[in-house]
């Protein structure tokens, strides 16, 4: 749920509490924004504890910096998980294309020290024949 619906709550409950015909309650809250109490409950903790405060005579009706806090470090949360899923993910790839690599290089160098043995032994063939080496 966003900022803009948590400050939207309290400007009811502060319209509620200034007319003074209604009391501000989380039944009347929930109804006048539109929502369920439930959503109150599980998205908007702060909001209940404002209003109960109300109930029991706080004079002040601000929201709280901490809860505006709160929200920006989960806001940042968010990006710093978003970015570690992402770099996970390129490390991920590099590894794979690592390992590929690897299996290529150990192919060519089977396959340089195939041709080699083989030259050797050709060498070792001709050598036979009478031909001497010259170095």
């Amino acid at each position: 749920m966003s900022l803009a619906m948590k400050e939207h709550l309290i400007e009811i409950i502060e319209s509620k509490i200034k007319s003074g015909k209604v009391k501000a309650t989380i039944a009347a809250l929930a109804k006048e924004a539109g929502v369920n109490r439930t959503t109150l409950y599980k998205y908007y903790g702060d909001v209940i504890i404002l209003v109960k405060a109300i109930a029991c005579g706080a004079p002040k009706l601000t929201p709280s910096i901490d809860s505006r806090k709160i929200e920006l470090m989960r806001k940042k949360q968010k990006v710093q998980t978003q970015t570690i899923e992402l770099l996970t993910t390129i490390c991920s790839n590099q590894l794979v294309e690592i390992a590929e690599l690897n299996d290529r290089l150990s192919a060519l160098n089977a396959e340089s020290n195939f041709r080699i043995a083989n030259l050797e032994r050709t060498i070792a063939s001709l050598s036979k024949g009478g031909l001497q080496i010259v170095k």
